[in-house]
């Protein structure tokens, strides 16, 4: 069973409007979620980046006696093989050019040149492009793993922002406050006679609050 982390306790709260029949019978609560959150991201790089690292040593050291060339590149491969599916859900539907498989494609061209060794082509041109290939397909990752970082920070700011400013407004108390001063009814809001109305303006006949 898969776990997922809570990107904020506080769901999104929108009121459904329904032009055809002028009512808001529907509300939507949305929580933003996030598999395994960095947990998973750190699962699958890391041990990648060990890979890439026993890559660059396999093509710029095989002319030492530490072991066949192939048999490392084989090795590594295989290792990929196992670690590059954790980065497809099995709810996930990628596009046809998505950048995961992007990513994926890039491991294994790289490690396929790397695998040319110097008994199958005079110079190292193929083998120095596959390492090129598997350090440059890191970049993938890294960016999106920032911008992960950029839209949940920036749910959480707009959750911040939205209670510093209810703090600003005073609390309501049954026994001295009109009720009506601090709240409205959907009916009141339909006819546009409350201020939230007029803030929204003509937005308000658009799909949600």
């Amino acid at each position: 069973m898969k776990d997922y982390d809570f990107v904020s306790p506080c769901p999104k709260v929108e009121y459904i409007y329904d032009q055809k029949n002028e009512c808001c019978h529907k509300c939507r609560l949305t929580f933003y979620l996030v598999e395994g959150g960095i947990s998973k991201w750190v699962g699958i790089l890391v041990p990648m980046l060990l890979v890439f690292v026993l890559d660059v040593v396999n093509v710029f050291y095989n002319d030492t006696k530490n072991g066949d060339t192939l048999s490392t590149s084989a090795t590594l491969a295989l290792t990929a093989v196992f670690l590059l599916p954790n980065i497809l859900s099995k709810a996930y539907r990628p596009k046809i050019i998505a950048t995961n498989m992007v990513y994926i494609l890039l491991v294994f061209i790289g490690l396929a040149l790397s695998s040319v060794t110097r008994e199958m082509q005079s110079s190292k041109i193929a083998a120095y492009t596959g390492v090129a290939l598997f350090g440059f397909s890191f970049i993938i990752p890294i960016v999106s793993f920032l911008k992960f970082s950029k839209y949940k920070q920036s749910i959480l700011d707009e959750e911040k922002s939205f209670m510093k400013n209810d703090l600003k407004h005073d609390k309501f108390k049954h026994d001295v406050h009109d009720y009506k001063e601090y709240f409205q009814s959907m009916k009141d809001v339909m006819e546009g006679q409350c201020k939230l109305y007029k803030i929204i303006g003509d937005e308000f006949g658009a799909e949600c609050l």
